[in-house]
Formats: C-alpha cells, structure tokens, sequence
C-alpha cells in the first residue's frame, strides 16, 4: 500500500509540474542589414551677388535658387552689370541611387566685411528643393542631385563700400 501511495504521489508531482510549466514555443528572426553608398556633398559653385551700389537708404537684393538665377534689388539700389556673373550657390549630393535625402541650412547668414570694420549685413537663405525656415528635402535622381541655393540679403543705406563674405554652412543626411 505504501508503495501505491508513493507511485500515485509521484505520478501526480510528475503530472503537476508538466502542467505548471504550461507548452513552450520558440522561434528565430534574422538579423539583417543594407550597406547603402555614403552621401556626399560638393560646393560647385559659390552664391555671388555681384556689385551694388546703394544710397542712403535700405535696398534689398535677391538672388533666387536656381540655375539661371535671377537677380533684383528693391529700395535704394542698383544691380551694377560688371564682369561678375550673379550666381545661386550650386551644390551636388551623391549617394545610394533614388534615395531621399535633407538638406539643412542655416536660416541667415552674417555677411561680414572682409579685412576692414563696417556693420554686418543679414542674408536670409533660400532652397531650391522643397521646404523653409533652414530645413529642406530632396531625392537623388539615380545617385545624384544637383540644387541652388539663394537668398536675400538687407543692406543698410551708407553701407560701407568694399568686399563682404559669409559662409552657409550646409548639411545633408539620408532620412
């Protein structure tokens, strides 16, 4: 008897714990990666205003961000013709093909004096891709694309005559 009730004890502790345990499953995922081609960026050409000429009050001239740029003045300005082209600024991105991918740009820009002391000036930044406010986004076209950007920039009347410069800084990443 003692023997049957050890057996039933140990059928049923067997039987318990099997049932405690509950079924089990197990599966695998894959562990996957694409290694795309790096995106690079290249100044092609640099944005260039030309010369101005401005009177004693605020002028404002525009490049626009294309190709064949556009340029005006508004205010107290002229657009001199001179030997210097107008340019937009002309970058070339390359990378992984039909890819999509931001361009970020800095809203304005200080354009300062270069070699003398006179007031800074504000260029306010524009795209030829779509976007604003300095964030913009495009698409390569096969493993590249080529884009423009322009600006406006406010000059103070009696600025002072000479050569200015600033630097865009200019970003681009996959999304």
């Amino acid at each position: 008897m003692k023997k049957l009730i050890f057996s039933v004890i140990v059928l049923a502790a067997a039987t318990f714990s099997a049932y405690a345990a509950g079924p089990s499953a197990a599966t695998t995922a894959d562990a996957k990666i694409k290694v795309v081609t790096p995106l690079t960026l290249t100044k092609d050409v640099d944005l260039n205003f030309g010369s101005i000429a401005v009177g004693s009050a605020v002028a404002t001239a525009i490049l626009t961000p294309a190709a064949t740029t556009v340029a005006s003045i508004s205010g107290d300005g002229t657009l001199l013709t001179s030997s210097e082209t107008r340019t937009a600024a002309k970058f070339t991105a390359e990378g992984q093909a039909d890819s999509n991918f931001a361009i970020t740009i800095p809203g304005t820009v200080s354009v300062v004096a270069d070699g003398f002391s006179a007031t800074p000036m504000t260029l306010t930044t524009s795209c030829s891709e779509t976007g604003s406010a300095g964030a913009y986004t495009s698409a390569l076209e096969g493993s590249s694309k080529t884009f423009y950007i322009g600006g406006s920039l406010a000059i103070a009347g009696g600025q002072a005559t000479g050569s200015y410069k600033g630097t865009i800084d200019v970003t681009v990443n996959y999304n």
